[in-house]
């Protein structure tokens, strides 16, 4: 089985900023079933405590999310999981958002599953 792995390759990364989700990585994913691990590094360029979050979703729908507070001048690592069912050649974004910042290091890691079964 294929595992297909999609990485940002700049570690400058993508400017971050009025709390707006802002594209880090984005992809298709062809149909099937697929768990995804994502990682992404926040950095505050503020000097004062800020929320941040990270999140993969597909269709405009969350996957999985984390909200976060950075300190002032920091970073933080946020890692995402989830899985999903792709019916068509469907789009999967990493997503960042916070004040005034930056996201670096994003990596997706997608690996084709026979299925998955969601019990509510």
């Amino acid at each position: 089985m294929a595992v297909t792995l999609f990485k940002l390759e700049s570690n400058l990364g993508v400017a971050v900023g009025g709390f707006h989700d802002t594209v880090v990585l984005s992809f298709h994913l062809t149909p099937g079933d697929w768990v995804l691990i994502g990682r992404v590094v926040l950095n505050n360029f503020d000097g004062d405590d800020q929320k941040a979050s990270a999140q993969i979703s597909s269709a405009g729908k969350p996957i999985d999310r984390a909200d976060v507070t950075i300190s002032g001048r920091g970073s933080q690592v946020i890692s995402l999981q989830g899985v999903m069912r792709a019916d068509v050649n469907q789009p999967v974004k990493l997503l960042a958002a916070t004040f005034k910042g930056g996201a670096a290091e994003g990596s997706l890691i997608a690996i084709p599953i026979d299925t998955f079964t969601e019990e509510k």
